[in-house]
């Protein structure tokens, strides 16, 4: 994560303030960036060094010297091995430098710090994928005796671990929720699968056991399997049928139109607010959460209806009618 612009300064020195601690003394900050875990910040300005603070204390632990007058942007690694900045003055535009946290920097010329963004969380996402694949493997024995319905659950959590950027240990907790007993996780639930998942050290494995857990007790609603599997099928028939540039008909207008109430009534019978509709909704089409501003639309739409049963339709009408869901990349 980076900020910008939440440091002033106050005679030559850094101010958060958010906390008003004084971090240290330069000149103009630039650039700020936490590392995943947030636990250590970087700052950088137009004084030729990259600091490396402890946010709890605001004590500086590391400093690194770089070239360039003016410093632009900072940035961690995705594991948070490597920290990076990019800056530039009268005789070098575009010079970025590469630090590990625990050896000697390496100065790379040219415009590099995007490139080295993308291979960074290209070779990230290959790690997620191998993993992913084989908690699929290891798992793969406890469900082939669950139907297909059941099946389906694991397949669309699967398609949600997968995705980019990839969602909070929380998101995927509640989501495991919502798709197998159609509600929202309480706060110990989320907790306690926020632990299995750090403890293993393997989400994807942590997050199928849950799955599995989940579907073989009593709350497991098969109702939202059923529409996961119809939504599943229709999608992979979608990306099996479709030609270049064009989106093959499967179903007639009258077809498509009774299949939007079932999943509007399906769905509307297993939640119990209009924020768990919504979001039940979007992870059974998009296989994502929504936006916090198409939550707010959707949610403002609900409770002003005058007709819950049709504004349900329409919520999954524009849903099953949008690109994400016909064209999913």
């Amino acid at each position: 994560m980076e900020l910008r612009g939440h440091q002033g300064q106050t005679g030559g020195e850094e101010i958060d303030k958010f906390t008003g601690r004084i971090l240290g003394r330069s000149s103009s900050v630039r650039s700020v960036a936490f590392n995943p875990d947030g636990t250590l910040l970087a700052s950088a300005g137009y004084d030729r060094v990259v600091r490396v603070w402890d946010p709890e204390t605001g004590n500086q632990i590391r400093t690194f010297r770089f070239d360039s007058a003016r410093i632009n942007a900072v940035a961690f690694s995705p594991d948070g091995k490597g920290l990076a900045a990019s800056g530039s003055n009268a005789a070098k535009s575009g010079e970025a430098v590469i630090w590990s946290m625990s050896s000697k920097p390496e100065t790379l010329a040219g415009p590099i710090l995007p490139t080295l963004r993308k291979a960074v969380m290209a070779k990230n996402d290959s790690e997620v994928r191998n993993q992913i694949e084989n908690a699929v493997k290891t798992e793969d024995k406890h469900w082939q005796d669950l139907d297909a319905s059941q099946r389906g659950i694991k397949d669309r959590v699967v398609k949600l671990l997968t995705k980019t950027p990839a969602l909070s240990d929380q998101q995927v907790a509640s989501a495991v929720y919502l798709l197998t007993v159609g509600r929202t996780a309480i706060d110990e639930e989320l907790q306690r699968a926020q632990k299995d998942f750090a403890e293993a050290n393997d989400r994807p494995l942590s997050a199928l056991r849950l799955t599995r857990g989940l579907i073989q007790g009593k709350d497991f609603n098969t109702a939202v399997a059923a529409t996961n599997g119809r939504l599943f099928k229709i999608q992979k028939d979608l990306a099996t049928k479709r030609e270049p540039g064009e989106i093959p008909i499967l179903l007639t207008a009258d077809e498509f139109q009774k299949l939007i109430g079932e999943c509007a009534a399906s769905v509307d019978k297993a939640v119990k607010a209009d924020e768990q509709f919504v979001n039940l909704s979007y992870l059974l089409t998009m296989s994502r959460f929504p936006t916090a501003t198409e939550s707010n639309q959707f949610v403002a739409y609900l409770k002003q209806a005058p007709e819950r049963a049709s504004a349900t339709r329409d919520i999954f009408s524009f849903l099953l009618n949008s690109k994400e869901f016909l064209m999913p990349k």
